[in-house]
């Protein structure tokens, strides 16, 4: 269906995004993401690019969402 290839597109394209670290600074917390060579620092609940958004951040891994499908995937941090 229309909504599998959406969801399927979604996932495909969330697995591009690594997340590269985070700073807690003042109780806040960004994240650092990257998709290919662009670099993205999100908050929680942030937009990161088009239709995916922060929905969740620790030391370990992020949340992201896809607004459109409601499709979530966690991405854990990048090893060195």
């Amino acid at each position: 269906t229309a909504e599998e290839l959406a969801a399927q597109k979604a996932r495909q394209e969330m697995g591009q995004f690594r997340y590269l670290g985070y700073l807690s600074r003042d109780g806040r917390e960004q994240a650092f993401l990257s998709k290919g060579k662009t670099l993205f620092i999100a908050k929680k609940g942030e937009a990161i690019i088009g239709q995916f958004f922060l929905k969740d951040l620790g030391a370990n891994h992020v949340v992201i969402k896809d607004q459109q499908t409601n499709v979530e995937a966690t991405i854990t941090l990048a090893k060195k």
